[in-house]
């Protein structure tokens, strides 16, 4: 599993954490409302929806995901996992990035005079603070107005994810004081994904994490929102690619302590400047 390590105050407005893996080690990134830059010093493959691709030394961008992304690691990879808002930041400034495969959903970012990549190695005690003073001049140079929020989408994005998923999407247009369609216009003009689909994500993740607490599938189904077994069933397989049956619990376990901080705020910024 990869070690993760929280950003200082000053980046923590759009990064949930650092994390970093190492040598001959496999790690999969699931749906979650994140996305991921990484940052790797050796080649790496990647596996989404059974599609494999080789990623040379580099900075890539997974971005919000709809399918896991498995990532076979050689050498030594960073990874800065995003906050769901910080996409407009990133993406307003997408003449730097680069589509390299539509099968793996994978992006290059054009930023090789950084050669953070080839420095990753020079990192001798592991932490926080020393992965931070590494990519710092990679944070300056993609993240738009630098880490400024923007707090309507934020509020609309943390409603969801207070509520686990587990919500009516025309009671929260009502709360919003805006009609249904124009809330799916918006969220798709700032992540490129619906409240919908979010909500769904949130709500298949809550769903893991009560099945790392409890055996039994129907209970957790129903606590995290779904009709019944089945209706849970259906999304495990859109958003797993498995099924409850042959999925391994140490997989699920291995996702849970993210989720579990994710919904209990551990990621939210110590003060927040409006």
């Amino acid at each position: 599993m990869p070690t993760e390590f929280k950003p200082t105050n000053h980046y923590s407005n759009l990064i949930e954490a650092y994390w970093i893996s190492t040598n001959e080690e496999s790690i999969e990134i699931i749906p979650d409302g994140t996305f991921n830059i990484l940052i790797t010093n050796n080649r790496l493959t990647a596996s989404y929806i059974n599609k494999e691709k080789d990623i040379p030394i580099g900075m890539y961008l997974i971005p919000l995901i709809l399918a896991p992304v498995k990532l076979k690691i050689t050498g030594r990879v960073i990874g800065i996992r995003f906050k769901a808002f910080a996409h407009k930041n990133i993406f307003e400034r997408n003449d730097a990035l680069d589509l390299i495969d539509s099968e793996t959903n994978i992006y290059k970012y054009e930023a090789e005079e950084l050669n953070i990549s080839k420095k990753l190695h020079t990192i001798s005690v592991v932490n926080g603070s020393n992965i931070e003073k590494l990519i710092e001049p990679i944070l300056k140079s993609i993240l738009l107005r630098d880490t400024k929020v923007d707090y309507v989408l934020r509020n609309k994005i943390n409603y969801i994810l207070e509520r686990k998923g587990n919500l009516r999407i025309n009671e929260m247009a009502n709360d919003f004081n805006i009609s249904r369609q124009a809330l799916h216009k918006y969220f798709y003009e700032h992540i490129k994904l619906s409240p919908k689909r979010l909500a769904d994500i949130w709500k298949f993740n809550n769903l893991l994490l009560l099945m790392s607490n409890s055996n039994n599938l129907t209970d957790a189904a129903l606590e995290s929102g779904y009709f019944d077994q089945a209706h849970s069933i259906k999304y495990f397989k859109e958003y797993f690619y498995s099924s409850p049956k042959t999925i391994k619990r140490s997989t699920i376990v291995s996702h849970v302590q993210t989720i579990k901080n994710r919904f209990n705020n551990s990621y939210d910024p110590v003060s927040i400047a409006g």
